[in-house]
This record gives structure tokens, sequence and C-alpha cells, in this order.
């Protein structure tokens, strides 16, 4: 995104004035790079509403297999990303060693530094019924057994799903 390019841009820039600053460099070599305009997202969004999330869900479970995961995984998946807020990736590299059981229908998943957007540990309790519909995906598995096959562009995936609940994928502006 333009926003991040502008972060690295920044700290580049950082970088050369002090490389010149320091003397270890006669040149501010990037001095000229300009920032980029930051301009309006390319697809404003919105939060789902509940009869909208309840259709997905409905479309999802009742859905064909589309790229290798299941209507009824993807349901699953919906539930785990609105429940949790979790992303894609995070989603897509767990593995049945992430969750913690710590009782009956309480369970935590544990996130590594190296799966998560920030990366950085996390941990995140699980609602009650979240929790009990993972206990049941885990179990069995080895620890180290990924949950879901989901596809690199998860964004086709959803666009289907919605179109199936004739829920509208682009947001009008105003």
């Amino acid at each position: 995104s333009v926003r991040t390019a502008n972060w690295y841009l920044k700290h580049m820039r950082q970088f050369s004035r002090w490389l010149r600053r320091s003397g270890r460099s006669q040149h501010d070599e990037l001095e000229a790079l300009e920032l980029h305009a930051v301009t309006k997202e390319k697809h404003p969004r919105r939060a789902l509403r509940d009869d909208e999330i309840e259709a997905l869900l409905l479309a999802a479970e009742r859905g064909e297999t589309f790229h290798g995961i299941s209507g009824p995984d993807r349901a699953e998946v919906y539930r785990l990303a609105l429940s949790t807020g979790l992303r894609a990736n995070e989603i897509r590299t767990l593995t049945a060693g992430d969750f913690r059981i710590e009782g009956e229908n309480r369970m935590v998943l544990v996130l590594s530094a190296e799966n998560t957007k920030n990366r950085r540990a996390a941990e995140v309790e699980l609602r009650a019924d979240i929790a009990a519909r993972m206990q049941k995906r885990i179990a069995g598995k080895a620890a180290d057994e990924r949950l879901f096959a989901l596809p690199d562009r998860t964004h086709d995936m959803i666009k289907v799903d919605l179109a199936n609940a004739g829920v509208a994928y682009e947001t009008p502006e105003g």
C-alpha cells in the first residue's frame, strides 16, 4: 500500500541522512525522494451487518468446494475470523498445537510472532462456542498439522460466498 511504501521510504531517508551526518557518506543520496501521495482506499471497507453474516455463513456451509476448501470449512474460517479478528494468513498457518485448552469450552489461541502481521506473539481467548468448535477440529490431529487449507487469494473465496449469500462485495461510496 502507499502508506507502507511511505513508511519504508521515510526510514530509508532517515538512514541516508544519518550516513551523511556521521561522515560515513559524502552525500544524502535519498534526499530528493518524496513520499507518495496518500489516496483514498481502493476498496472501501465496512463491517457486515448481523443478517449479512448469517447469510454468508449459510451460503458457505451449503457451498461447493472452492480451491480445495469445502463449504463447511470456509464457514469455520469465517466464524474464527469474525470472532477473533485474525487475518487470512494467521488462520492459514494455524496448527493443532497453537491451541491451549484451559477447561471445558475454554481455549486460548497462541499465535507465534512469525505468523502475525505485526511480528509480535499474541494470545487470543476464544469465545465458548468457537472454543467448542475448535476442540472438535483439533481432536486427534498432530500438533504440527495445519487446520485449514486456505487458498492464497482468499478474497476470491469470500467474493464467491458473498455473491451466493446475496451480499454486495463492494460498497457504494457516499
